[in-house]
């Protein structure tokens, strides 16, 4: 019926998010260890690139 095509969805969503979060990791200890990169240079960095791509998510969805 629909509970196999949903499930199959959600693992899939959950195994794309656990990627991303194991990239961010492996990207993170790199930029920390071997290129020496401070940590408060490091998430400005960050929350820089995850602030340029959520205002033209905002933007699109009409949020005010």
């Amino acid at each position: 019926g629909k509970l196999l095509p949903l499930f199959s969805f959600a693992v899939g969503v959950e195994l794309a998010q656990i990627t991303v979060v194991i990239a961010l990791l492996i990207l993170t200890f790199f930029g920390l260890t071997v290129f020496k990169f401070s940590k408060r240079d490091w998430v400005l960095v960050i929350s820089a690139i995850v602030l340029g791509i959520a205002i033209p998510i905002l933007y699109a969805r009409k949020f005010w």
